[in-house]
């Protein structure tokens, strides 16, 4: 695993100062110079909300009650609309993840809804896209790192190929809306299915944000096999069977 994951940490407390400029100036280049598979198949923006107080002004009503995250700064995730376009922002958004953990920055997903509207009008949301999400960061409260609660192995993954606990120690160290962990993995003549879990209930009513989770959980997968120097392939492929639905196939090699 690699230590990133192992040092991030959902942060819900953040100190109210703000974070280096040279921050800013990391994230501005991370998202001019980010690339990965399909990267050319979204149009897709990351926007530093760098006064966090216009966010907190949206926090209200009962959901918001549980949802809210105070934080000095917010970055807001949105595209083009498509088909993919969930998967990828998470995948996209855990990138972020990573790079603010590498640098010290305490971040939380929050599963807030903004109205486009909003967005475009208060928060500079390009006309042609649609909010997805936003990733709370700032300076953390404590540098405590909390137990994570996780699946087992075995609720996470049915058969392994030999050698490769590590792939399953990177995914069960991602994030999900309320802890749901929706992955699945199966590997199967030459390569892994990655499959998400058929939702309960609150599952149902979380659909779009359990797609954001794929999409983290499988960037997890992605920047442990890079990191190891491995080559790695994947593609979109839909099907149902006994453990859910399948987002997509993908196998790694020297």
């Amino acid at each position: 695993m690699q230590i990133w994951m192992e040092k991030r940490q959902s942060t819900r407390q953040f100190k109210t100062e703000s974070v280096a400029n040279s921050v800013f100036d990391r994230i501005d280049d991370w998202k001019k110079n980010f690339e990965f598979p399909h990267h050319e198949s979204i149009d897709w923006n990351a926007a530093v909300v760098k006064e966090g107080e216009i966010i907190h002004s949206t926090f209200t009503g009962l959901v918001s009650k549980y949802i809210r995250v105070t934080a000095p700064h917010y970055l807001m995730l949105s595209s083009e609309p498509n088909d993919k376009d969930s998967f990828l922002i998470g995948f996209l958004g855990e990138s972020f993840v990573k790079l603010m953990t590498e640098l010290g920055i305490g971040t939380c997903w929050v599963g807030h809804s903004l109205s486009d509207e909003f967005a475009k009008d208060d928060l500079g949301m390009p006309p042609n896209h649609r909010y997805h999400i936003i990733i709370a960061f700032g300076i953390p409260q404590t540098l405590e790192i909390r137990k994570k609660i996780r699946k087992t192995k075995e609720e996470t993954i049915s058969d392994l190929k030999d050698g490769d606990r590590w792939l399953v120690d990177a995914l069960r160290s991602s994030p999900s809306a309320v802890n749901s962990q929706p992955w699945y993995l199966y590997y199967d003549e030459g390569c892994y299915h990655y499959m998400m879990r058929r939702p309960k209930v609150l599952g149902l009513l979380l659909k779009d944000k359990t797609i954001i989770d794929m999409g983290i959980g499988f960037y997890h997968i992605y920047d442990v096999i890079k990191a190891k120097g491995y080559r790695l392939t994947w593609h979109f492929e839909s099907n149902k069977n006994k453990y859910g639905e399948q987002i997509l196939t993908f196998k790694y090699f020297e």
